[in-house]
């Protein structure tokens, strides 16, 4: 997180699954990250109220970064992925391998075209992955060395909704850190949710 504090951004972290509810709803923050687990502490009715919070957030236009890894690490996305882009993860197949500048269409590339990707020549997809279970309302921009999509987006639209990331690697958080590209990217990623070119005119 020192690279986005770095950048400018104040930051917020909690590993508390009712704090981030009561966050989301005090509009403090522009854009949210969900690093998922394996399980949830939560229980029916709370996590009825995970997902209305965080399908407001994203209704309110703000921007939302959604993790998950291999089975089981995704139970927090997957509580909001089939609302917000009509798909889920799974899966648990192998990576630990860094994609490159490329073709979003290629094993172990992503889209050189992509402003996420901006100064970014390599990036690590992380240990043992997950992948969405199907395109939904997704674009993908890079597919894993395992040939399946590993990072994609949907694009705002002004008045309706926010941007999405979806990355289906948290372990590039932690794992080959200074190898490759990962800390560019997780500023330029958070910029793009920002989405400053239509919320802040």
């Amino acid at each position: 997180m020192r690279h986005l504090k770095k950048k400018g951004f104040r930051v917020t972290i909690t590993q508390s699954e009712s704090e981030f509810i009561s966050l989301l709803s005090t509009h403090q923050h522009d854009v949210a990250w969900i690093v998922s687990d394996c399980s949830t502490q939560l229980n029916q009715d709370q996590q009825e109220q995970f997902k209305r919070a965080v399908v407001n957030f994203h209704n309110s236009g703000r921007g939302l970064f959604i993790y998950g890894d291999n089975d089981p690490y995704y139970y927090q996305a997957n509580l909001v992925l089939p609302l917000l882009v009509n798909t889920r993860f799974v899966g648990d197949t192998p990576g630990s391998k860094v994609m490159s500048y490329g073709k979003a269409d290629n094993s172990a590339e992503f889209d050189a075209e992509n402003l996420i990707f901006s100064g970014i020549n390599y990036l690590h997809e992380g240990f043992t992955i997950c992948y969405p279970e199907s395109d939904g309302k997704l674009t993908h921009i890079a597919k894993s060395s395992d040939g399946y999509p590993c990072i994609s987006f949907l694009d705002s639209v002004p008045g309706e909704h926010g941007r999405i990331v979806l990355d289906t690697g948290f372990t590039k958080l932690y794992c080959g850190w200074d190898d490759s590209g990962q800390a560019r990217y997780v500023v330029n990623a958070t910029v793009y949710l920002l989405d400053v070119e239509n919320r802040f005119q």
